[in-house]
């Protein structure tokens, strides 16, 4: 699905309407088969989209009598896009992008001030549940830590976008942690 300014963040929660006949065959056909479906951002031009993009799970989907459906759509991966073909629907071959599984003493102080700006603001002002607060300690991966936090608290539609699109981990907490104390110092 091409859409301006969205971004589904693997473990992230996105809900969707589909309502356009191209879409709601594309969801069909991903509800008979794997249940995965893919969100890209438009570049501007119609119908065009940038190479990178996401894909996710269909975890829930409810058709209405008006033939519009519902769902929450769980992002699993970043992925590269090849070349979109349009018709009948939007659709491309695509490469999965996964962040490494590293740790070093940089990530672990990002994370670490990452998670005290994130706690002081979930428990304050973003009225975020300690649950969730205590989820983010049990995600082992700092590429998923960042991906989590960004999907919850970055408003700014260029800066998820920025954040969606950097692939390097260190680079992308670095940018979540610029971005947290620019907003904090507001």
């Amino acid at each position: 699905m091409i859409l301006p300014w969205v971004c589904l963040f693997p473990g992230a929660m996105m809900p969707l309407k589909i309502f356009e006949d191209r879409y709601q065959e594309m969801l069909r056909l991903s509800l008979a088969g794997n249940r995965l479906f893919a969100i890209a951002h438009t570049t501007g031009e119609e119908d065009e989209c940038e190479s990178l993009g996401a894909i996710g799970m269909i975890r829930a989907c409810v058709q209405s009598e008006d033939g519009t459906s519902n769902l929450v759509l769980q992002g699993v991966s970043r992925v590269h896009l090849g070349k979109v073909r349009l018709e009948p629907y939007p659709h491309s071959r695509i490469a999965v992008l996964s962040d490494p599984d590293e740790t070093s003493a940089a990530l672990e102080s990002l994370r670490k001030k990452i998670h005290t700006i994130f706690k002081t603001r979930a428990t304050g002002e973003l009225e975020i549940p300690e649950g969730y607060v205590q989820h983010l300690d049990k995600i082992t991966r700092h590429g998923a830590f960042a991906d989590m936090i960004a999907s919850t608290v970055i408003e700014n539609p260029e800066s998820r976008r920025l954040l969606l699109e950097e692939l390097d981990v260190t680079a992308r907490m670095e940018m979540l942690l610029d971005l947290l104390v620019e907003e904090n110092s507001e």
